[in-house]
């Protein structure tokens, strides 16, 4: 990707009869200060907008008391 470091991580922790997903994520653009400068309100948006989308899927597909889809 565009990226000169991306570290990605999932943790789960259990809650209550649920499970909590967390992602974790370090990133480095190019450029160093001119690349957070020219590019991180962009990257922070599009990440907001990938985990807000995983959220309401996994929200979604866990509501219907299935978790045979989540592996699709």
């Amino acid at each position: 990707g565009p990226y000169l470091v991306w570290h990605h991580r999932h943790e789960f922790e259990s809650a209550g009869e649920g499970t909590i997903v967390y992602d974790r994520v370090r990133y480095r653009l190019p450029l160093g200060r001119l690349g957070n400068l020219l590019a991180g309100p962009l990257v922070r948006r599009n990440l907001s907008h990938i985990f807000t989308f995983r959220q309401t899927t996994l929200a979604a597909i866990f509501a219907n008391g299935t978790s045979e889809r989540a592996t699709r």
